[in-house]
Parts: structure tokens; C-alpha cells; sequence
């Protein structure tokens, strides 16, 4: 069996005069690849990274743009991974393989280590973009490279990687990876003996936490996928965090009030607060206690509207509609409503903010936090989304339902 490398190798030089690689992913989950790709393109940025979704997408672009090392996943949808190392080596430059896998079994850990041009292997289960950096970078040196989890368990004998338990996890949930990098090393200062996580999406955070909840989450709002308070309300409801910290800029009335009423242990006003107070912010949340900024989600000065105060449910999910642009047809359509029930809505909402057409209701729908856009145009309805999908749901059924009687 072949030794297993020294899995505290250091993160190459970026500044390497090496030539420039290409890095070939084969991996269908876009989440996956998200974090890995943003963290090897900061490390090494001479380096070309591509992705493709499965194992005949690889082929291909394995031929037309030869890799000199391919991070390769072994769950593909059109077959396992496992079968693709022979026909992405055969050619004169074979490429090193760096497998990178949510199986944790010992078989797979066998034949991972004594696959033709192995490099490097990485579990999913806690291993981000870090480890892919420092694992791609021995690869390039011609060095092979496998994770802490799978040498510790190689070490203790045990037969796969042990999941960490809550108590010895931590996992930073932030769309900007520059701040997530800042706020994963205040964890690690915070908490040195716990393992500290990064996912730069809702979608990634659900794929590391579905089964193997964490102990503290620290968690941003402005996510690329999902706005934060969605997330959040996710989270509590499945039980992904047995403590959490929300770390963010948004302190916007809507914010306000749905964190007001969370089940949440602190908030990090990043706005206000020196970042040296992250660190023993984080701790003390840890440990079991709570942290909030004075005034971070009190009621701003002079604020004389509450919005729970001054909409009913239904009024504040059609402000979230309408707010985004829909016209009354489509709030009807989306609500389940008759156009007129919407109008006479709309009419209230609009004589309650004070606003006298559809272009003050956007930009005060906008100011209040009910309605905000990502930088890809997309329209989110922060702490609207599940009722909204609840709606949307029986309003089909009802269709569906009307349909069969005629």
C-alpha cells in the first residue's frame, strides 16, 4: 500500500515562477466547487481553473485544454468517478489525480491511494478551500497529499472519517470570501481546538449541514443564493446549529424585526464594531453565552414605524411582492388572490408608507429591507421566502384542483 503523505504540508508559494496549469474540476455540485475555485484563483492566480458537471463533460474538456492536475469527485451522475482516471492519463502528460470525495469508507480509501497518478486525497465532510489549495499546490510540486481527517483515522485505526460532533465544529456561512476568510480566522483564535468551516453559499452550508449539525454558526445575511434570514430560519427549524452568531451589515427594519424575534445567541454589528472584538465575540458565544451590540437591533432613532406594527402578515408578503416590481396581476397570481382583493391591498399598504405610486412603494419596499437585489438582478424577499412558496403552492393547487372539476 502506498505511504500516506504528510498532511501538514505547507501552501506553496503563489509567487512560484512555475508555468501556468491548468486545473480541471469534475464535480456536479456547483456549490461544492464555489469556495475551491474562488480560494485557488486568490492563491494562484497564474493558475487556470475549469469545471466540468460530469464525467464526459471532464473527457472533453480534458482533450481540447490538457490538465496538469484534475481534483476529481467519485459520485458523478453518469458514472463513478473512480473509472475516468485511465482515459483522463492516456496521453503523453498524464495528469496528477486529486480525489475528492464524500465516501469515507475504508475500500474507497484503499483504492484512492493506489489509483494510477494519485495525488491527493480530500474528504467533503470538512475539507475546503484550503485543502484543496495546499493539496493542488503539492500536486504541481509533484507531491502527493491527503487530508487530516483520512491520515487520523488511517493513524487510529478506524475504518472512515469520524464526522465531527456538533461541540467541535464551527461553520462560517458568508458570501464575500474575502470577510468569510477574516471571520473564519477570528474562529480560529476564538476556538483553536474546534474545527472551523467556510461555505460561501446557502447552498453549500445545506450540503456540509444536512445530517451533521454544527456547534456555532456565524452567519452573514447578503448570501449569493438565498438572502441570510432565509438561511437562518432554515437553519433553526432543522436543528443545523446548536448556537449561532449573526455577523453582518444589515440592520435595515426588516432585519431588525425578524432578528428580534429569532432564536438567535448575538449579533455582530460589522458596521459599528471593531473587528478586534470578533474574536472574543465569537468565544463567548461559544461557550454558551450571549453577545449583542448595544443598539444593533434596537429601533433606530426617531423610528416611529414598526412594520409587524403597522402590516398585518398578508400585508407585509404583498409589500414583498409588489415592492419587487410585480404588477397587480402578478401579486394575484402569486398570492392566490382576486386582482381586486390586490388593489385594495396595495391601495392600504401605499396610504400606510405614505407613498403615492408603484416607484416610491419600490424604493420604500427597498429602504425597509422587505425587497432587496443581489449583484446578479436577482429579486430576494428576505424572511418572506418560505410563506411566500406556501402560497404559491396552494394557489396552484387550487388551479390544479379547478382544472380536474371542469
Amino acid at each position: 500500500m502506498p505511504p500516506i503523505p504528510n498532511p501538514q504540508s505547507p501552501i506553496p508559494n503563489p509567487q512560484s515562477p512555475d508555468a501556468p496549469a491548468t486545473i480541471l474540476f469534475i464535480e456536479d455540485h456547483a456549490a461544492v466547487v464555489e469556495h475551491p475555485r474562488l480560494r485557488l484563483a486568490q492563491v494562484f492566480p497564474q493558475h487556470r481553473v475549469v469545471w466540468a458537471r460530469n464525467g464526459a463533460e471532464g473527457l472533453a474538456l480534458a482533450r481540447t485544454d490538457p490538465p496538469q492536475v484534475v481534483v476529481l469527485d467519485l459520485a458523478l451522475p453518469d458514472g463513478d468517478g473512480f473509472e475516468l482516471i485511465a482515459p483522463l492519463r492516456a496521453r503523453a502528460r498524464p495528469p496528477a489525480i486529486i480525489i475528492f470525495t464524500g465516501r469515507g469508507d475504508e475500500a474507497t480509501r484503499v483504492r484512492a491511494l493506489a489509483a494510477p497518478g494519485f495525488a491527493g486525497l480530500l474528504w467533503k465532510g470538512t475539507d475546503n478551500g484550503d485543502q484543496v489549495v495546499v493539496a493542488v499546490g503539492t500536486a504541481l510540486a509533484g507531491g502527493s497529499y491527503i487530508s487530516d481527517y483520512f491520515a487520523r483515522n488511517r493513524e487510529t485505526g478506524s475504518t472512515a472519517p469520524r464526522a465531527p460532533g456538533p461541540r467541535e465544529r464551527i461553520v462560517v456561512v458568508k458570501g464575500n470570501h474575502l470577510l468569510a476568510d477574516g471571520i473564519a480566522r477570528a474562529a480560529r483564535e476564538a476556538c483553536p481546538a474546534r474545527e472551523v468551516e467556510v461555505c460561501g453559499s446557502a447552498a453549500a452550508a445545506a450540503i456540509r449541514l444536512r445530517g451533521s449539525p454544527a456547534w456555532l454558526g456565524l452567519i452573514g445575511l447578503m448570501l449569493p443564493d438565498r438572502d441570510g434570514l432565509d438561511f437562518l430560519a432554515e437553519a433553526l427549524r432543522e436543528g443545523w446549529f446548536k448556537r449561532t452568531l449573526i455577523v453582518s451589515v444589515r440592520t435595515d427594519e426588516r432585519t431588525r424585526q425578524a432578528l428580534r424575534t429569532a432564536r438567535i445567541d448575538g449579533f455582530f454589528d460589522c458596521a459599528h464594531e471593531d473587528a478586534a472584538r470578533l474574536a472574543p465575540a465569537i468565544r463567548r458565544v461559544a461557550d454558551g453565552g450571549t453577545y449583542f451590540h448595544t443598539g444593533g437591533l434596537a429601533a433606530e432613532a426617531g423610528e416611529k414605524r414598526v412594520l409587524t406594527r403597522m402590516f398585518s402578515d398578508t400585508e407585509l408578503l404583498m409589500l414583498a411582492v409588489i415592492g419587487n416590481g410585480s404588477d397587480d396581476a402578478c401579486a394575484a397570481a402569486c398570492m392566490g388572490m382576486a386582482l381586486a382583493t390586490v388593489r385594495t391591498h396595495r391601495q392600504h399598504i401605499m396610504r400606510k408608507l405614505g407613498v403615492a405610486n408603484r416607484a416610491e412603494l419600490m424604493r420604500e419596499a427597498l429602504r425597509l429591507g422587505v425587497v432587496r437585489f443581489t449583484e446578479t438582478g436577482e429579486t430576494l424577499t428576505p424572511g418572506s421566502e418560505a410563506a411566500l412558496a406556501e402560497r404559491a403552492a396552494s394557489a396552484a393547487e387550487r388551479v390544479r384542483k379547478r382544472a380536474g372539476e371542469a
